[in-house]
């Protein structure tokens, strides 16, 4: 894909259906998730860097019409939440219709303010039974979690038009399974790892089935997170055999395995990778070399052309229709500088992918407003809403709020929000 010159095309347009949106996760902004492994994981020291207002956090929970308020402001016509798998199934055998109950609301909510509820099913945490009962190692889980899905599209399913089946699975079993800093805390347990995958990739594939068959109208995909990956030495064979391999591993070989019950692909986009070989048989056979010019808090390298060459390429492989479904930065700088040039530098690459054939139908900034990023805690600012979590109140940082805003409105990237 030739990507030359996107600095200069500053006409850009987006499709007149285009989904503008923002992402939120429940177990990172509701509070009070007592029943999810997450709640008992936190809670071990040495676990989270920062704890210190885990409680409550956002309390999206209670106070989620100020917080949609907050996000019609800035004109967005969808918004991506989750259902919490604990609160609506917070032991084996008991279903709690209260939360249920609240869920509906939260999206009749969205409904009420223009935008678009995209749902998605599972956001990393587990039921704290079904964690103590072996999580996504044991094929019960399979049954567990289709159960809870039947129930849950069941009491919803009238005023969802967008399932997500699952969030980013590779990242939560390479953290969970390989690394072991996030729940179940194994390491190197290949085997664990691979049986969890399995169940999750049936997991997917039957409940877009079951979704397909009682509402076929209905759209179903998966948040996938990929990493745009290229050679550090294009003339080096090896840096292109491990861009190859990168290529054909990770959330790229879930898509494969599920192509066939996808309708669309949500794209989550953060990272970028220079891959150059070194050999080092006892640690790893590569290392990264990104240039680094600009950062985020997390230490991320900020890369907005990848996501103009990881959509071109999820179109080429797949030829399903791509949601952004998370793209956003971490920076807590009050000058609000980085995340405005970010949103912009990102959506002009992503409108010029859009023009030269990709079918992008949506995009969704990470996040309306800061919130809890699980084994780091609460420092990592990542909202187009400051909050302030001792008042429990959500200020606009206003260079970025503006940003997004401008471009809904004008529906393009011109020269005045470029500026």
């Amino acid at each position: 894909m030739n990507t030359g010159g996107m600095q200069k095309d500053r006409g850009a347009g987006f499709p007149p259906s285009f989904l503008w949106g923002v992402a939120v996760a429940s177990y990172q902004v509701e509070g009070g998730n007592l029943w999810s492994d997450w709640w008992e994981w936190e809670r071990t020291p040495g676990h989270i860097k920062d704890a210190s207002r885990n409680t409550i956090g956002c309390d999206f929970w209670n106070r989620y019409p100020y917080y949609l308020d907050l996000a019609k402001k800035i004109g967005l016509n969808a918004f991506r939440l989750s259902i919490e798998w604990g609160r609506v199934n917070p032991e084996k055998d008991r279903w709690s219709d209260e939360a249920l109950t609240r869920y509906r609301e939260i999206i009749l909510a969205c409904r009420e303010r223009g935008m678009e509820p995209v749902v998605t099913l599972w956001h990393f945490t587990l039921p704290q039974w079904v964690s103590h009962e072996g999580g996504w190692t044991n094929p019960e889980t399979v049954d567990w979690f289709l159960a809870y899905v039947d129930k849950t599209v069941e009491a919803l399913g009238d005023n969802v038009r967008f399932w997500i089946t699952l969030n980013e699975p590779t990242i939560v079993l390479s953290l969970g399974y390989k690394t072991g800093v996030w729940p179940p805390g194994r390491k190197k347990n290949i085997v664990g790892f691979r049986q969890a995958r399995k169940n999750q990739i049936f997991c997917h594939r039957e409940t877009f089935s079951r979704i397909k068959k009682k509402t076929p109208e209905t759209q179903v995909g998966i948040a996938v997170n990929i990493t745009y990956n290229e050679p550090y030495r294009p003339w080096f064979p090896p840096d292109r055999a491990l861009v190859f391999l990168a290529n054909i591993q990770g959330d790229y070989a879930f898509l494969k395995r599920m192509q066939s019950h996808l309708d669309f692909i949500g794209l989550n986009y953060y990272f970028h990778s220079r891959l150059a070989f070194v050999f080092q048989p006892d640690t790893s056979f590569y290392v990264v070399k990104n240039e680094n010019k600009i950062v985020s808090d997390f230490g991320w390298e900020v890369y907005p052309a990848g996501i103009a060459k990881v959509s071109w390429d999820l179109w080429q492989r797949f030829r399903k229709p791509i949601y952004i479904t998370e793209n956003g930065v971490a920076d807590a700088n009050m000058n609000d500088k980085l995340r405005s040039d970010f949103i912009r530098q990102h959506l002009l690459y992503l409108s010029r992918s859009i023009a030269q054939g990709v079918d992008v139908r949506g995009y969704f900034y990470w996040s309306l407003m800061d919130n809890f990023e699980w084994a780091e805690g609460f420092p990592y600012r990542s909202g187009l809403y400051a909050m302030d979590y001792e008042k429990q109140i959500a200020v606009p940082r206003q260079s970025s709020v503006e940003t997004y805003r401008r471009i809904i409105a004008e529906h393009r990237i011109s020269h005045g929000n470029l500026k």
